[in-house]
């Protein structure tokens, strides 16, 4: 396994794993309960880059809490 420098370790697994759309959408459609699914349709889903962590956040994850 490549070496990538993330803020967090679990992005070394799930952000290559959940960058498949139908991986992705088996996945939350496994382990997302059924209210949050109910509020979208997954075949719709794409992938976008970016961070939807909240600045103030960002400390608390490199820190690992």
């Amino acid at each position: 396994m490549q070496n990538n420098s993330t803020s967090t370790p679990h992005e070394t697994v799930f952000k290559p794993f959940l960058s498949h759309p139908q991986t992705a959408r088996d996945f939350m459609a496994l382990h997302l309960p059924l209210a949050l699914l109910a509020t979208g349709d997954l075949l719709t889903r794409r992938l976008t880059s970016g961070s939807f962590v909240e600045d103030h956040l960002h400390s608390m994850l490199q820190a690992g809490a």
